[in-house]
């Protein structure tokens, strides 16, 4: 199998992982303060990854010279990222996160182009338009159903604009960096300090119950192990792994794959209605994808 085509499933795996975790935070919010579920899931996130580190401990020594670029990325993801996801998602629902994710395979094509000076096709800019379009259309025709507010729509915004610099970032350093170590640093980064700021804030306000009291939930329980394991540290590995790959510009659309999986995982699981603009928007957002993704010789543009 071919490196990119390797590189493309990991990204298709991803997506269906994120699209999914929407549900589980919004049911994880009902039994916990955000700042505890992200030192919950990043914490069992490093449990899990600590046996893997133990085995390839001579891969993931750095240089010294290294050390700020991978604190910076560690910043980017999952700090930064999942800071302003959880926060948003106080004030919005799972959909509406699906629909703002739109905007993240925009922001990662000119993040591609300013950061590594990748050279996009003409068909990559129409079919990326027609991605983000399909998202919008759903919008559109939908509109918001009066749960969200302007703050939660701009603070999840931020997370994507995150991630699309995070994404670069890592196809930049591809040479420099494997895709453990990137994932270790990220996932252990992110237990400290998420930990740190949970803990400070129950000793703040004590009111507020103990780290562990969440943990008596089974539906807490399995959500967090949902979070943890699979879209903190799976989706970190598996983003890494088809960064390293494939050209950033292409990869970014596949954040509307994000919303599609969002958007019908609320009809599978929640049992929301399945109507004619779910479906034609999430057509759209497909053939956008692999429009994008579709090899054929055509003129190279600037952006």
């Amino acid at each position: 199998m071919k490196e990119s085509t390797k590189g493309y499933l990991a990204a298709i795996l991803s997506s269906f992982i994120i699209g999914l975790s929407f549900l589980f935070v919004k049911i994880a919010l009902t039994h916990e303060n955000p700042m505890a579920i992200l030192a919950h899931r990043f914490s069992i996130a490093l449990l899990f990854i600590l046996p893997f580190a133990i085995i390839k401990r001579k891969e993931i020594k750095l240089k010294r010279a290294d050390i700020g670029t991978i604190l910076l990325m560690a910043l980017l993801y999952p700090v930064l990222l999942f800071g302003f996801q959880i926060w948003g998602l106080n004030y919005i629902s799972s959909a509406e996160a699906g629909i703002i994710q739109a905007i993240q395979p925009i922001l990662t094509l000119v993040a591609a182009v300013i950061i590594l000076n990748e050279k996009i096709l003409g068909k990559q800019k129409l079919f990326t338009l027609l991605s983000v379009s399909g998202v919008l259309f759903i919008f559109a025709m939908q509109g918001i159903n009066g749960e969200g507010s302007v703050l939660g729509y701009l603070i999840f915004s931020l997370s994507t604009a995150v991630f699309s610099i995070y994404a670069v970032l890592v196809r930049k350093y591809k040479e420099r960096f494997s895709v453990f170590q990137i994932t270790f640093f990220c996932i252990t980064v992110g237990a400290i300090l998420f930990n740190v700021l949970s803990i400070s804030q129950y000793i703040i306000n004590p009111e507020t119950g103990n780290y562990f009291e969440s943990f008596l939930s089974i539906e807490y329980l399995i959500s967090i192990f949902y979070l943890g394991v699979l879209s903190s540290l799976a989706t970190s590995a598996l983003s890494n792994y088809s960064y390293s790959k494939i050209e950033a510009s292409k990869l970014g659309v596949f954040g509307n794959l994000v919303s599609v999986v969002a958007i019908f995982a609320g009809v599978i699981i929640l049992k929301d209605s399945l109507n004619w603009v779910k479906i034609v928007g999430a057509a759209i957002i497909l053939i956008g994808i692999i429009g994008v993704n579709r090899r054929k010789k055509t003129i190279i543009t600037n952006l």
